[in-house]
């Protein structure tokens, strides 16, 4: 019985005595090598172990590592980045403790085309998997301009702006709760019509909500169904300093489950990823259904709410504040046929106009149906409060 405790002893010391081995603080800042600018989740660790850390918001990380480890390597990886590998001992000799990245270049342009799809799904999945980290994720609110005009055989009927107030419980960390999460009510309005019906006072805010594809599932970011999409490389541009790639996608057979749309027929459109980091920076849609309810793009289409021959032009853009991404513009283009022949067009946006990520106000609903009381000093009062 004392050979035992004695043995249990020795363990016990030996356990303590491997977690009280002195460590070496590596301590230092991740950069992108072209830009300068501080890169976050960056993965560094020591080679072969599981001793490692992250970057944060401002590129810094700490390291504590076993001074029997220190004859390592130190590894640095990060999405859209060329890994990179310095031994720990010439690490620390260092005297600026700065790891700049190299942005990684698929040398996708001139490639063979199955190849060049391959490399495409990959700068998508990186982009849809970059969303929870580099977007916003968690509760915030904005305040926004939603716009609407309505022709009836190219005849101006209906014409709305509505300031509205937006919140989101999770913000972008969760894709699929996006109906659930976002709520919305409308503060201030000025239109040219009375709402005398349920049908007046409803508006496409649903459906520009959906088109935000980083917040939204049902569209080509959801990654189990990437490869039901053709993709090509249109062409590499600059937008606002970023370099970015342009993907051009289709889908030959699309169904609800892809598209969040009742029955369409037609489904194309293209995302704008900038080549640092893979960021969604604007997308764009171009859907056809033969028959949409008026009631929202994915709700089954009954005879007395169908809409005909449905094609819908969507863009929306992204923008970064404090540090994250996050919506700017949704632009819907809808035209559609009634059971009477009438052809309409329906031209709605919704501006982000400010946003709060630090104190959000949640609401707890959707407004649906608006009927306010038009205010006559409403584009005074927008431009006082809004406009600098």
């Amino acid at each position: 019985m004392i050979k035992r405790y004695l043995i249990i002893a020795t363990l016990i010391l030996l356990h303590f005595s491997t977690f009280a081995q002195n460590k070496t603080t590596i301590s230092g800042r991740v950069i992108d090598k072209n830009t300068r600018e501080p890169l976050i989740f960056v993965n560094i660790g020591v080679e072969g172990t599981l001793t490692g850390t992250a970057s944060n918001a401002n590129g810094d990380f700490t390291l504590n590592v076993p001074d029997n480890l220190t004859e390592k390597e130190l590894y640095f990886s990060a999405i859209g980045y060329n890994n990179f590998t310095i031994s720990i001992s010439e690490y620390l000799g260092k005297d600026a403790k700065v790891i700049g990245l190299e942005s990684l270049s698929y040398g996708i342009e001139g490639v063979e085309i199955s190849t060049q799809s391959m490399v495409l799904y990959r700068i998508i999945k990186d982009a849809a998997s970059n969303i929870g980290q580099l977007f916003i994720n968690k509760p915030y609110s904005f305040d926004a301009l939603y716009q609407n005009e309505l022709f009836v055989n190219q005849n101006l009927e209906k014409k709305r702006e509505v300031l509205v107030y937006v919140s989101d419980k999770n913000g972008y960390e969760h894709r699929t709760t996006s109906y659930t999460d976002r709520n919305y009510n409308f503060q201030n309005i000025s239109r040219n019509f009375e709402v005398k019906t349920l049908a007046d006072g409803t508006t496409l805010m649903d459906d520009l909500l959906n088109f935000d594809i980083a917040r939204s599932g049902g569209n080509i970011l959801d990654t189990l169904f990437l490869n039901h999409y053709d993709l090509e490389l249109l062409n590499s541009a600059t937008i606002d300093s970023d370099s970015l790639w342009i993907i051009a996608y289709k889908l030959a057979t699309p169904e609800i489950g892809e598209t969040d749309v009742w029955k369409p027929s037609f489904y194309e459109g293209k995302l704008y990823v900038s080549k640092p980091g893979r960021i969604l920076l604007k997308a764009e849609a171009h859907i056809k259904a033969s028959t949409v309810s008026k009631h929202g793009l994915s709700v089954v289409a009954t005879e007395n709410s169908q809409q005909l021959n449905v094609e819908m032009k969507y863009t929306t853009t992204y923008k970064k504040t404090s540090g994250k991404s996050m919506v700017d513009k949704i632009a819907l283009d809808k035209r559609f046929e009634d059971s009477d022949g009438n052809v309409s067009r329906n031209l709605a946006s919704l501006l982000v106009l400010s946003e709060n990520i630090n104190n959000p106000r949640e609401i707890d609903k959707r407004q649906y149906h608006e009927n306010l009381l038009p205010d006559p000093d409403f584009h005074t009062t927008l431009k006082a409060q809004y406009v600098h």
